[in-house]
């Protein structure tokens, strides 16, 4: 049950965020996330690897993992992939509303147009069975109704997926593993396990490997990350909510029977069955990137999605994204930093303003939780260390469309909206009497898009500027 009082940044609200997440994965096109619809060769290069051997004596080890981070996630033309605004979806979803019953009405079976109707008798139109999904998901309906059929469709379809997946293994999911190797011992020992390489430790990766029978496969994790993040939490841990060690779980935990390779996939060749990787290995104080191949019977990838810039100058150079553990870091440290050098002296009042303004691009879940988060940390942790600062801060929610939250129902979007624009509530009274009867700690900027960003300026299509600080 949704309160208003907490919004949509606490645990119990979390699992809406998920919900609305995959939600948003099924039902949006592979070129939303930055994958391309080109041929199946190109289809399956994650990043085309250089094929010279990287060594760099003395490397730093941070640098070279950017070095691999950077080119696995290049994605060329990334302004082609930009969102449609929302009345030009409606527009869509009408016209092939329209399409579809033109082509029922025209290849109705006689029998079903022979048929007299009365003048009276209302007439409904043959829909196919891709129209009649498209109302099914965009009929209105209460919003618990609607979280209950995601969930419910969300569970069966990975069911489904996991059960056919494990059965093409020969796997019974649910069965113990004792079970099946003592029905199997004597078979096993004879044949030779298939080798089944797994790229990624997302949600997708903990759900296999929860369930997957090690007897019977050869199980290689690779990612760079050994570990699962638990990201509706990623908000709350960028300003000290919760800890980075409470919404991560070590991959050899899920299945201690894996062998795990910290590495990134550069390359996948189908004809060969084989993955190129790059892996940073430190001896010392050098480092270097390392190349090697692994062959697979069976590949599963589970690499997820990208942050799409949607060719916005700036961007990459200028933001900090939300997606992993290094993104909360950076984002906590820069907080901090800001308040830091915002209490510095001889700075003017406009100075500090500017310094100490936070700039939330994209008003969807992530974004809304971390406005929400970031205005807690202000006003029950910020007395204690910044009273006098305070005064300066400001969050601004960027958002390109006309309301927030877009994926979920009205009624949440304006309690949502009310809790980000209520006055700042500080217990402390001498904290609380340093702000003036107007001031306004987050405010909402709709239907502004982003032209440019800049070191310390964003640049609005409407022609605002906005100074920031993060």
């Amino acid at each position: 049950k949704f309160n208003a009082n907490t919004t949509i940044r606490r645990s119990t609200n979390m699992k809406l965020t998920s919900v609305a997440v995959s939600l948003l994965l099924a039902i949006s096109p592979l070129e939303t996330f930055g994958f391309t619809s080109v041929n199946p060769q190109t289809r399956w290069t994650i990043a085309k690897s250089d094929s010279r051997l990287h060594n760099i004596m003395g490397g730093d080890e941070e640098i070279l993992r950017k070095e691999i981070a950077d080119k696995a996630s290049l994605v060329e033309n990334e302004e082609l992939y930009s969102l449609l605004e929302t009345e030009a979806v409606e527009n869509a979803i009408d016209d092939i509303q329209e399409g579809f019953m033109e082509t029922a009405t025209v290849e109705a079976s006689p029998q079903e147009t022979d048929v007299p109707a009365s003048a009276s008798d209302p007439v409904e139109p043959q829909l196919s069975p891709l129209m009649k999904k498209i109302q099914r998901v965009t009929k209105p309906r209460a919003y618990p109704l609607f979280l209950a059929e995601v969930g419910a469709l969300i569970a069966g379809d990975l069911a489904h997926d996991v059960q056919n997946l494990a059965s093409s293994f020969g796997v019974e999911i649910g069965s113990s593993s004792s079970a099946s190797s003592s029905s199997s011992s004597s078979s096993s020992k004879s044949e030779t396990k298939e080798r089944v390489v797994v790229l990624g430790t997302g949600w997708g990766a903990a759900a296999f490997l929860k369930g997957i029978d090690t007897d019977k496969c050869d199980v290689t994790v690779i990612s760079p990350r050994n570990f699962f993040l638990f990201t509706p939490m990623l908000a709350g841990a960028s300003v000290g909510t919760v800890e980075f060690r409470s919404i991560t779980e070590p991959i050899r935990e899920i299945n201690n029977k894996v062998d795990f390779l910290e590495a990134t996939a550069t390359e996948i060749d189908p004809n060969s069955s084989t993955v190129s990787c790059q892996s940073v290995v430190c001896a010392g104080s050098s480092c270097s990137i390392e190349e090697f191949s692994i062959e697979y019977d069976r590949l599963i990838l589970t690499v997820g999605a990208q942050t799409n810039t949607f060719g916005i100058p700036g961007v990459r150079e200028n933001c900090i994204f939300l997606k992993q553990v290094e993104d909360a870091v950076r984002i906590r440290t820069s907080i901090i930093n800001s308040f830091e050098r915002a209490n510095l002296p001889r700075l003017t009042d406009e100075q500090r303003e500017a310094i100490l303004t936070f700039a939330v691009i994209g008003a969807g879940p992530t974004g809304v939780e971390f406005a929400a988060e970031l205005r807690d940390f202000i006003e029950q942790d910020g007395p204690k260390y910044y009273p006098k600062l305070l005064k300066y801060v400001r969050i601004k929610v960027i958002e390109a469309s006309s309301t927030i939250l877009a994926p979920f129902d009205k009624s949440l979007q304006e309690a949502a909206m009310q809790q980000l624009q209520r006055k700042v509530a500080i217990n402390d009274p001498e904290v609380a009497n340093l702000f003036s009867e107007e001031f306004q700690l987050t405010e909402l900027l709709l239907d502004s898009g982003v032209q440019e960003i800049r070191d310390d300026v964003i640049s609005l299509n409407n022609g605002k500027e906005i100074p920031y600080g993060v």
